[in-house]
């Protein structure tokens, strides 16, 4: 199997992961949020704001960020005629970019689903 076939096999099941839990998630906002849903995301929601209040997460994220401006500058300044390093360059920076900011969009979701408990407490 070449690598162009794999950069598309690895981003055909990436979208598939991601449409999975991004139906799982609209399903939960159009459902109601039981009790256990919400104290999940409490729960969440404090792991991750420690997390990313720690010394070794600000490190790990600078680190992160400096991994992707050289490859952000290689890939737009550089012209190639490589498209499959090319493709690897920009899926390396995808997921460089998806670690960094993992915390922060469960931080998200989890923030939505207190959110809908909560107006579902009014109700």
């Amino acid at each position: 199997m070449g690598y162009v076939s794999l950069i598309c096999l690895g981003l055909a099941l990436c979208c598939a992961g991601l449409f999975w839990d991004l139906l799982a998630f609209h399903r939960l906002l159009r459902d109601r949020v039981t009790e256990e849903q919400r104290v999940e995301a409490v729960r969440n929601k404090k792991m991750m704001e420690a997390l990313v209040a720690t010394d070794g997460w600000k490190m790990l994220a600078a680190v992160a960020d400096a991994q992707v401006a050289p490859r952000k500058n290689r890939v737009t300044l550089t012209p190639t005629t490589d498209v499959v390093e090319e493709n690897f360059m920009k899926g390396e920076i995808q997921g460089i970019e998806l670690f960094v900011n993992l915390p922060r969009k469960l931080i998200e979701e989890s923030d939505a689903i207190i959110k809908m408990a909560m107006e579902q407490e009014l109700d």
